[in-house]
């Protein structure tokens, strides 16, 4: 490094300054090293203000005037050239881009060594010119970011002298660089006092400019310095509204009425933020005229634009108490927009819809009931049968399931369930993907009935279609999201059970009672398939998602079963599929019916998993030809202990099981049932731990001749000492299963090999 260079890079430290004053900067700190050869300032470390418990404005002088002996010193070592001049230097170099980044990236450096009167003199005038002249983007950018800091406006008496350079950049054709330069203008024209004369002007050169990028900039300040002007001010109230009537004129003259296309959509992009600082007879005098003919203009960028201020339009009205005008000036343009030529506008007005109808409805009555059938519900349905996909997709995904609580079942079984039915057939599986998350939406707030008669074989439809290879993944949403339809039929399962129990002789009929409701059927069957009948089909599907999603689906089933269904029901007719899964050829659909078991553990609880589901997965191990069958169900095994929650002879016929799995042919095989051992630890009897588990271990660490097995034979031996511990400060077994949590019986890192 150079003396020139030392130079500058010391002047770098005054950037602790900025950090004080809550600037944020982008400068490496890898060049804020101080030249310790040279004597320190006698000045205050900034330190001893911060610690001392000074306020900030005492540290930021602490450090600036540290930062200024340091920049003395650097000054000495520049060889004869001022701070300015060093800038230029390194700015002018063409050859290397990187480092004029870095140079303008300490542009507030430099300001601060050369003080206010020279930034304004010399710097600024310096930069005004670049931004005429640079084609660099990169550099453009990082300018227009820099001098729209807080920290860098500090530097200068007079933030207004950045105008003109940010206006230049404001200008550039690129759209990054412009919107960084209004984001800056922002900020300087906020730091101005009201009524803020500066802005006026920048705005008005930026209206009046040539290139429809000045206007664009000019739109994007336009709400900003309107709200500025609103402020209190030490001018005349008469004063500021002529200020403001003369940014409404250039507004409307030079932006809303542009030939460019791109300014007109600019123009109705900033209606939203405009309305805020508008009095009631500008909005409807003013505004509203404005974006309704923005709203018919002649280029689909402009009517979008002015449709997605839709919303906020009837919620400034809604807010300002406006709502018997409100449907008077937002209707029309709906009625058009529901017809527009171009599918973006309908897209974005149905993303809107449901809150649009809902400004629209404002405090209810008779006239929002008109309203709403009379243009809101055909909109609806209209946006619902579009011949775009787009527009089908965004009215089903943001509408549909909305609009059933603002207009009730009735109206919404009346007036939007058909399209239910015809969309169900539709060519897309993204439209379908969508009516099924909206009809599954719709389950909470349609009713049962209504929700099984129109609704459910909507749903059983799409999951029995196997001719579009893209439903796939429509299927396995539903099948993802089965629990919302469990809390429909919960009350006709409560009242099947019942019967059940009143009388012997009724068990059967309570039975087919049972499998009705959960299958998803009210007490009328639609003409479809049963849910259930679905999920065992979709159990035998070539496709193993399906399979997958199916298996998950199986214990969702149990949850909304009473507990006597767990036998009449589950046990006979799903627990055979649903451990069936343990022997598919996908080791994600093992995995899930791992899951699935587990889940179904808590559900039916552990005397059912005794003597229903264990022996059953005895029975599979045991005639298991294929060892990744046989480390299933030592993992499903390991499963079913997560919660603790076990009763001791189930405990007993598992660690006979775990126990004769140590002695597999197969490696896999053994080490899973040592990490099952180690979960297994915790629950059993101290007795049964001695006699049995540690020996197995041991002889597994010792004498396995697989070196995997040895591996985690040792670490459940490790984990079976933590254990050993916790169970002897045990007085029952019921109380070492309720500590397993606390006894650290956890996976702890096992490599689970014998499910790949």
């Amino acid at each position: 490094m150079n003396a020139a260079e030392q130079a500058l890079t010391g002047m770098a430290n005054m950037s602790l300054a900025d950090s004080i004053s809550g600037s944020t900067s982008g400068r490496s700190n890898s060049s804020s090293t101080i030249d310790k050869s040279q004597p320190p300032p006698q000045s205050a470390p900034p330190s001893s203000a911060s610690t001392t418990g000074a306020g900030a404005g005492g540290a930021a002088a602490g450090v600036g005037a540290e930062a200024a002996a340091v920049a003395a010193v650097g000054l000495e070592e520049l060889g004869g050239m001022s701070p300015f001049e060093f800038f230029v230097e390194e700015v002018e170099r063409e050859d290397d881009v990187y480092l004029r980044l870095h140079a303008y990236r300490r542009i507030r450096v430099i300001a601060q060594a050369l003080g206010p009167e020279q930034t304004k003199r010399v710097l600024l005038p310096f930069l005004e010119e670049k931004s005429c002249t640079l084609k660099d983007d990169e550099v453009l950018l990082i300018l227009a970011q820099e001098l729209g800091q807080p920290a860098f406006s500090s530097l200068v008496h007079t933030p207004t002298a950045l105008l003109p350079t940010l206006t230049n950049l404001a200008g550039t054709e690129e759209t990054v660089v412009r919107e960084a330069a209004v984001t800056s203008l922002l900020t300087v024209l906020s730091s101005l006092p009201a009524p803020v004369p500066e802005g006026l002007s920048t705005f008005v050169s930026l209206a009046q400019g040539e290139m429809f990028c000045h206007k664009v900039s000019a739109a994007a300040l336009f709400p900003a310095l309107y709200l500025k002007l609103g402020e209190p001010a030490g001018a005349g109230e008469g004063e500021g509204e002529g200020r403001k009537e003369q940014l409404r004129a250039v507004f409307e003259a030079f932006l809303v009425n542009d030939d460019s296309p791109m300014v007109r959509r600019a123009a109705a992009a900033a209606l939203p933020e405009t309305i805020k600082a508008l009095p009631f007879g500008l909005l409807c005098g003013w505004l509203l005229p404005i974006w309704s003919k923005l709203a018919g203009d002649d280029q689909d960028i402009v009517r979008l634009a002015a449709i997605e201020a839709t919303l906020p339009v009837a919620k400034a009205l809604h807010h300002k108490g406006l709502n018997d005008k409100t449907p008077h000036y937002v209707l029309p343009l709906l009625r058009h927009a529901v017809e527009d030529r171009s599918w973006r506008v309908r897209q974005a007005l149905a993303r809107d819809y449901a809150p649009l109808s809902v400004a629209l409805q404002g405090e209810g009555g008779q006239g929002a009931t008109e309203v709403l059938h009379h243009d809101l519900l055909p909109g609806l349905v209209a946006l619902l049968q579009d011949n775009e996909a787009e527009v089908r997709t965004a009215a089903l995904t943001h509408a549909y399931a909305a609009y059933c609580p603002l207009v009730g079942p009735r109206l919404f079984a009346q007036h939007l369930l058909p399209c239910a039915h015809l969309l169900m057939h539709d060519s897309l599986p993204g439209v379908r993907l969508a009516l099924a998350t909206a009809c599954l939406d719709l389950a909470p707030h349609l009713g049962q009935a209504a929700f099984m008669q129109h609704l459910m074989p909507v749903l059983e439809m799409v999951l029995m279609d196997r001719n579009a290879p893209d439903n796939v993944k429509v299927r396995v949403h539903i099948l993802s999201r089965l629990a919302v339809i469990g809390p429909c039929s919960s009350s006709s399962s409560s009242s099947s059970s019942s019967s059940s129990s009143s009388s012997s002789s009724s068990s059967s009929s309570s039975s087919s009672s049972s499998t009705t409701t959960i299958t998803g059927l009210s007490s009328t069957p639609p003409p479809s398939p049963s849910i259930l009948r679905i999920l065992l089909d979709l159990r035998e599907d070539d496709n193993w998602r399906l399979r997958k999603a199916a298996i998950e689906a199986l214990p969702v089933l149990a949850e909304y079963m009473p507990s006597v269904d767990h036998t009449l029901l589950f046990e006979p007719a799903l627990l055979p599929h649903l451990l069936s899964a343990f022997q598919d050829r996908v080791s994600q659909v093992r995995m899930a019916a791992t899951g699935a078991l587990n889940h179904l553990a808590r559900v039916a609880g552990p005397e059912f998993i005794r003597s229903k589901v264990f022996p059953r997965m005895k029975e599979l191990y045991h005639n298991a030809a294929f060892y990744l069958v046989r480390s299933a169900v030592l993992e499903a095994s390991k499963s079913l202990l997560v919660g603790g929650e076990t009763s001791p002879s189930l405990l007993d016929d598992m660690l006979a099981l775990i126990l004769e799995a140590t002695h597999d042919k197969i490696p896999n095989v053994r080490f899973t049932a040592a990490q099952v051992l180690a979960r297994l630890s915790p629950l059993v009897d101290p007795s049964s731990l001695r006699s049995s588990i540690q020996p197995c271990l041991q002889h597994l660490a010792a004498s396995d001749p697989d070196s995997d097995v040895r591996f985690y034979a040792a670490l459940a031996l490790e984990e079976k000492e933590e254990a050993t511990l916790t169970v002897t400060s045990v007085a029952t077994p019921d109380d070492a299963a309720a500590s397993v949590v606390a006894a650290g019986a956890v996976e702890g890192g096992f490599e689970v090999r014998g499910m790949t």
